[in-house]
């Protein structure tokens, strides 16, 4: 009788035990089960080492959401061996309640107003531990094209910019490009050229007169000096402003003049032209 209620004990304990187990993944997991989200995808044409699913999803900083899928374009839209297809694909989920639960169109249409003021996705490190999330974010758009795509994207779509490390590794790969370009010969004349100024630089700034030199530029600067308050001197006399006045008077009368000979230099030029005409006819 006493191993009877053991065991009906022991049955009751446990099927208590996997209700309260199944009831703690109900409610933990009812907050997730009935979250509203937007799903939006990106292309990016760089190595996404260090981005994996479940990786935040960023907007200015602040996380709205998660990456749900990482693959290639190919796998959803077309042909692989077309360069566009060869885009990785990045797709998201995006909590609807960062955004006020708008509906879907509304942020669309949304979207492509920021799309053109600069809202690109990109992927950024976190710290030193090689980790990536997605940050949302503004760049200049004339810098940061969208990349070129021919079909119509499943989800919301915000194009992406290229990370600072690639960035980085596109100017070491020109800066190793433009080195290699120079020949040996090349940087042997210009190491050749930086050397010789270099001696005589030096040559100068050891055996030059330094003491000479420096009287000389006192010299000059005294003079310049001079020259500076005697021009003051002359522009405040009263004389100066009577001849200005003078001067735009007598250019008002050359005006005059001009504009009433006018009439009479065409006319001597027409008898000079007919007195010409007359001289080589006789």
């Amino acid at each position: 009788m006493s191993g009877r209620i053991n065991t009906f004990k022991l049955g009751l304990f446990l099927i208590v035990g996997s209700a309260l187990f199944v009831l703690t993944v109900v409610i933990l997991g009812a907050g997730s089960f009935f979250k509203r989200v937007y799903h939006m995808e990106t292309y990016l044409n760089e190595s996404v080492n260090g981005l994996e699913v479940g990786s935040p999803v960023k907007y200015r900083g602040v996380r709205v959401g998660n990456v749900t899928r990482i693959g290639f374009v190919s796998d959803k839209y077309a042909d692989f061996f077309n360069t566009k297809y060869r885009y990785v694909l990045v797709e998201c989920e995006i909590e609807e309640r960062h955004f006020n639960n708008i509906p879907k169109e509304e942020l669309a249409r949304a979207l492509r107003g920021e799309i053109e003021r600069g809202l690109r996705v990109r992927p950024i490190s976190q710290g030193l531990t090689g980790q990536l999330y997605l940050g949302i974010d503004y760049v200049d758009p004339r810098t940061n094209p969208p990349l070129e795509i021919s079909w119509d994207p499943q989800y919301l779509y915000i194009p992406a910019a290229p990370s600072t490390l690639s960035k980085v590794e596109e100017a070491v790969t020109r800066l190793s490009d433009t080195l290699g370009a120079l020949n040996k010969q090349d940087l042997e004349a210009i190491i050749g050229d930086v050397k010789t100024i270099t001696a005589s630089l030096s040559q100068f700034v050891k055996g030059g007169d330094k003491e000479g030199i420096g009287k000389r530029l006192a010299h000059n600067l005294d003079a310049l000096g001079q020259a500076l308050d005697r021009i003051n001197e002359l522009l405040a006399r009263r004389e100066f402003d009577t001849f200005i006045s003078h001067a735009a008077n007598a250019a008002k009368g050359v005006d005059t003049i001009v504009a009433d000979a006018g009439q009479n230099v065409l006319a001597i030029a027409a008898s000079m032209r007919e007195a010409s005409e007359s001289i080589q006819h006789t």
